[in-house]
């Protein structure tokens, strides 16, 4: 994560791949953190927080990432300017199964959000991470709603 200059806090919202007024996006914030050292998955860990909770880590959950084929890209950013550095990533995100004690806000976000995207599929959802130096976006790709971004945020 670090050696493809993406933040480590990102504050934004979650949508529904439906938009609907009676389900507004959902604020939250993901922060990255660091994979435990005796795991056997490659890829990267997000908790899902409330956006004014200061850790990020207030009652939510966590999900993964998985970076698929992503290194080349990743290393290929080396001595861009920032105006060329905008990273797109195709990976696969998993969602960490949520805790009994989990808040509202951690429920909002699984069912107006992550469910729908994982509707009739097997296991992840293929997505598309986008960060151009200021917004990270987290989008179905492909696209299989008519509203496919699931996360857009500002980094901190």
């Amino acid at each position: 994560w670090p050696a493809a200059g993406l933040p480590e806090k990102v504050t934004g919202l979650f949508f529904n791949p439906s938009p609907d007024p009676a389900s507004p996006p959902i604020p939250a914030a993901l922060t990255f953190r660091p994979a435990e050292a005796d795991t056997d998955l490659l890829g990267w860990y997000f908790t899902v927080g409330e956006a004014s909770a200061g850790d990020g880590d207030s009652g939510g959950f966590s999900l993964f990432v998985d970076p698929r084929k992503s290194a080349q890209t990743i290393y290929n950013r080396r001595g861009r300017t920032p105006e060329s550095r905008t990273l797109r990533l195709y990976c696969t995100l998993y969602v960490e199964s949520l805790n009994p004690g989990s808040d509202s806000m951690a429920r909002d976000i699984m069912t107006g959000s992550l469910v729908p995207f994982m509707e009739n599929r097997q296991g992840g959802i293929d997505v598309r991470i986008s960060f151009d130096g200021t917004t990270f976006e987290i989008a179905e790709y492909p696209a299989l709603h008519n509203a496919p971004v699931i996360f857009r945020g500002t980094a901190e």
